[in-house]
């Protein structure tokens, strides 16, 4: 299914879940991200891409409060996220993801996904039941009894995906979810994401170098270099942007 097929398939909100105004970051006298304004659609998946270095991951840490801002405005539902906590920007539907897999490796993912739905669930039998619930979801429902650092890559990227939906996010930020997956693991992601979007109406931000499997899912684009915006759009509108060729590539031909 290409990315005009999913369009036509899926229906988001011109309202902003998210609205980000003039977002800046600054370590001493370097500008790590610079005056950035946009916004992510409530019901859209929107990617994040850029050259290494265009500042995306400082980006993603500005909006999961994990580096505060030096400047600039974030309104997340309506409401200022702004120099908010990690914890206090989850609690309000904002959950993230991170390159490197955030689990207790030594703990089953039966046992990583109860933690995850402490949040949720009071009782225990119905943390349980979610737990089960979740792993049938990301496609680790045979797997519940093995220690989560023992299993394949694939399935530690798809046990982090589950813990973070676990809190049922009403925007669900992805670092690198595809990094290091063989093309069958992608798939499986990139179906799981689809079904997130479609079925439950999760709002998905997502920064991969995988750029086919992006140019595939993603209804809009951002585009960062240097720390500014350079581009946003379709996929059509981004790849045929000679701005953006030239910042990936070097050169317009």
């Amino acid at each position: 299914m290409n990315n005009h097929d999913l369009q036509s398939s899926r229906q988001y909100s011109a309202h902003p879940l998210l609205a980000v105004k003039g977002l800046t970051r600054r370590y001493g006298g370097l500008v790590a991200v610079s005056d950035l304004n946009f916004e992510i659609r409530a019901g859209e998946i929107l990617g994040l891409i850029g050259p290494n270095g265009a500042g995306k991951t400082t980006t993603f840490n500005l909006l999961s409060g994990h580096v505060k801002p030096s400047g600039g405005e974030m309104l997340f539902d309506g409401a200022s996220i702004a120099g908010l906590a990690p914890h206090a920007i989850s609690r309000r539907g904002l959950v993230r993801t991170f390159q490197h897999d955030s689990f207790f490796r030594d703990m089953t993912v039966l046992e990583n996904l109860v933690i995850a739905a402490n949040r949720q669930w009071r009782k225990r039998i119905d943390r349980i039941e979610s737990a089960h619930a979740i792993a049938a979801r990301v496609g680790l429902e045979k797997h519940l009894d093995m220690e989560a650092g023992s299993l394949p890559h694939g399935m530690q990227r798809l046990l982090s995906v589950g813990i973070a939906i676990s809190t049922k996010p009403k925007l669900l930020g992805l670092d690198e979810p595809l990094t290091g997956l063989h093309t069958v693991e992608v798939a499986n992601v990139l179906h799981l994401l689809r079904t997130l979007c479609r079925e439950d109406g999760t709002t998905i931000l997502i920064v991969d170098h995988n750029m086919k499997a992006m140019m595939g899912i993603c209804d809009r684009f951002i585009v960062l270099q240097y720390g500014k915006l350079l581009a946003q759009g379709s996929a059509e509108e981004v790849r045929n942007n000679p701005e953006v060729i030239l910042a990936y590539l070097g050169t317009t031909q």
